[in-house]
């Protein structure tokens, strides 16, 4: 079956897009925003990001565990806003990785923008 990425605001049972009290990056070059990954996939998965950070450069996260049903908020990691990342997720160590592109609003900025792992229902 095949995954995909989507942001919150096109997934109609997605929770608050936006958490409060979120610190805007110290000596930022443009405006960014952090991500909350959250996986609502029957599985465990592997998941990193790359994108362009808060200082124009292209970047690549570290990789994170995130148990089925569960988020977790990359913190620290700034992605420049009105520009997409590349949300990689791998569900097993035996299948490959896929990706898809995940926009992160300028309504974020300083904020946090959710993106949600899921199976598509048909």
């Amino acid at each position: 079956m095949v995954r995909f990425l989507k942001r919150a605001g096109t997934v109609a049972a997605a929770a608050a897009v936006i958490s409060a009290g979120a610190a805007i990056p110290a000596f930022a070059d443009v405006d960014s925003a952090q991500i909350t990954i959250c996986n609502q996939l029957d599985r465990n998965i592997t998941f990193y990001a790359a994108g362009y950070n808060q200082h124009e450069k292209w970047t690549t996260s570290y990789q994170v565990q995130i148990d089925k049903g569960t988020c977790y908020a990359m913190a620290n990691w700034w992605w420049e806003v009105n520009r997409s990342i590349e949300a990689h997720q791998q569900v097993h160590f035996t299948q490959g990785w896929t990706w898809n592109p995940v926009y992160i609003s300028r309504d974020h900025a300083g904020g946090w923008e959710k993106v949600i792992v899921y199976y598509p229902k048909n």
